[in-house]
């Protein structure tokens, strides 16, 4: 869900004020998504969250996308008028909207956003951006998803290290010797280090899996780490 925020805001280009101006207005409520529930969403430090989180998301991406298909009008009549909310009408003209992966002609709702947190709903083309505190834990979780691999494959030590470097397609000696470490648990990557070697991550897991080429990416990677779910 911070990957999804974090790049819809980024390319719809809106400050949290204009988040939280256009919500008011398609909820006719105020207070709905303030900036630091916005922050704290956007840094992964939302784990609970409650159903009027999930309302606020889906009535932001429902005005952006009835502004930029069905008119100013139609917003009028649906929402009242934009300007009681301070919200201009160039932030909805300029903005994006998240459109379904199966239905791409409409928006992701409120059940969306809640798969989404979830994990069941994985949207591609999401950049995923970590919070400063997510790579250890995801080092982690990494670990022991490889490691259960091999376990059930019924490798030893030395044949399932082994295997999972021939799967890694960065042929860098010291990135070999951090993925080595990070498998027997000897060190966790930062943030940082987990966002540059995650596209490289995804194609380890794709290729141990024997899964089809293109189909196991970084929002898919990330999703199953964050989640917690397991597949061998």
């Amino acid at each position: 869900m911070a990957a999804v925020v974090n790049t819809w805001l980024g390319r719809a280009g809106l400050s949290h004020d204009q988040v939280a101006a256009i919500t008011d207005w398609a909820l006719r409520e105020s207070g709905f998504l303030g900036s630091s529930q916005l922050s704290h969403l956007r840094n992964a430090k939302v784990t609970r969250p409650g159903l009027m989180l999930f309302e606020a998301l889906s009535a932001l991406n429902a005005a952006i996308w009835r502004w930029q298909t069905q008119g100013e009008a139609r917003c009028i009549e649906e929402y009242g008028p934009y300007s009681s909310h301070g919200v201009q009408p160039e932030w909805l003209t300029d903005a994006v909207w998240l459109p379904h992966p199966d239905h791409p002609v409409d928006p992701l709702c409120f059940g969306d956003f809640v798969e989404l947190f979830a994990g069941y709903l994985v949207l591609p083309d999401v950049a995923v951006k970590l919070s400063q505190f997510d790579g250890p834990d995801l080092s982690r979780r990494l670990s022991t998803l490889l490691l259960e691999h091999w376990q059930t494959a019924g490798w030893g030590p030395g044949e399932g290290m082994a295997r999972i470097l021939e799967a890694y397609p960065n042929d860098d000696a010291e990135a070999r010797t951090r993925l080595t470490m990070l498998c027997l648990g000897q060190m966790d990557w930062t943030s940082e280090e987990f966002e540059a070697e995650i596209p490289d991550l995804a194609a380890l897991v794709e290729c141990l899996r024997s899964l089809p080429t293109g189909s196991y990416g970084p929002a898919e990677l990330h999703a199953e780490l964050t989640s917690g779910r397991r597949r061998a």
